[in-house]
């Protein structure tokens, strides 16, 4: 399972080593069969006029829309903005 935010690879534990191969082999068949599925499924809903745009989104949730916009403009001001502030005399 991802970290907390969802933007980390999740982590499997083994017990054997000696199965480390055999477990990459089934994480790659997997890996490779949702990917096959993901991008069909993606496919079928841009084909259909469902997938999600940025529009659609912003309907559906703009209370988050607005705060995840706000973040990227505080952090892009931040970067901009803060070398310069630091360098005043």
């Amino acid at each position: 399972q991802p970290g907390f935010w969802g933007i980390s690879a999740g982590g499997i534990w083994l017990r054997d080593l000696e199965r480390a191969a055999e477990v990459k082999a089934l994480l790659k068949q997997y890996q490779s069969e949702r990917l096959t599925r993901v991008r069909a499924e993606r496919a079928q809903e841009i084909r259909e006029g469902r997938a999600p745009t940025f529009l659609s989104e912003l309907k559906a949730n703009p209370g988050r829309m607005l705060m995840q916009l706000l973040a990227v403009a505080l952090l892009i001001g931040l970067t901009v903005g803060l070398p310069f502030l630091l360098l005043k005399p």
